[in-house]
């Protein structure tokens, strides 16, 4: 399972917000919830940890993971495909970075210049990400290699196209049948700061052909490059 992680700076013992991977195997964990002291018992083992860092440290104030799960969708234990969901909070306020720099969160929002991710202030979003997994060994392991270019590229996986639902929250699990990925997901109105001051949600289903929840459309002629997205 993924939870929160807390990492500390020299500004801050909170200041970037992450997640951890921890695993259990099966056995152990029906184990776990048997014993008297109940879920506590479960003897989770810590397998990663990380929070996104691609282009600087200060991308705290652009974008912070919310929450993170993933889906093993081919394979097994010797290998396979995760398919995952990621909910990032873009430009949190800052209550939620604790050695919150205001001047270089402005600084950075600037420079935006009226682009699609302006209209994500305050807002969560749901991306896809991806990881496969392979052998144990020094090549190996639960993160032979990761996705999170959704993220970067800003190509939200949920709600596309509808600014106006400020909080996006999916589903722990992307579920696959006759040939579809469906994802359940909860939308708010409102932003992150918002979400307790609002009883209006609500929740949604979305539908991806199978093994199309990424793909290319061409920009028209003349236009530097092309743009990813999934079908719905």
């Amino acid at each position: 399972k993924h939870v929160p992680e807390e990492f500390a700076t020299r500004h801050n013992w909170r200041d970037i917000r992450g997640v951890q991977l921890l695993s259990v195997s099966e056995r152990d964990f029906y184990q776990g919830l048997e014993a008297k002291e109940g879920a506590a018992a479960i003897p989770f083992k810590l397998k990663a940890k990380w929070y996104l860092d691609r282009d600087s440290k200060v991308e705290r104030y652009e974008h912070v993971i919310y929450s993170q799960t993933r889906t093993l969708y081919r394979g097994g234990t010797s290998g396979g495909l995760h398919l995952g969901l990621t909910s990032i909070l873009h430009w949190p306020y800052p209550g939620v970075v604790q050695g919150f720099n205001r001047q270089a969160k402005a600084k950075m929002f600037a420079s935006l210049n009226g682009s699609f991710e302006t209209l994500l202030h305050d807002h969560v979003a749901g991306y896809l990400w991806t990881s496969r997994t392979g052998p144990k060994g020094p090549a190996g392991g639960d993160f032979a290699k990761t996705n999170f270019q959704w993220i970067y590229g800003q190509r939200p996986l949920l709600a596309r196209g509808h600014p106006q639902l400020g909080l996006v929250i999916p589903a722990a699990q992307i579920l696959t049948h006759g040939g579809f990925h469906w994802v359940y997901y909860a939308a708010y109105p409102t932003g992150h700061e918002g979400r307790w001051k609002t009883s209006r949600v609500a929740i949604f289903l979305a539908r991806f052909h199978q093994d199309r929840l990424s793909g290319f459309q061409p920009r028209p002629q003349g236009s530097p490059q092309g743009s990813s997205q999934g079908s719905s």
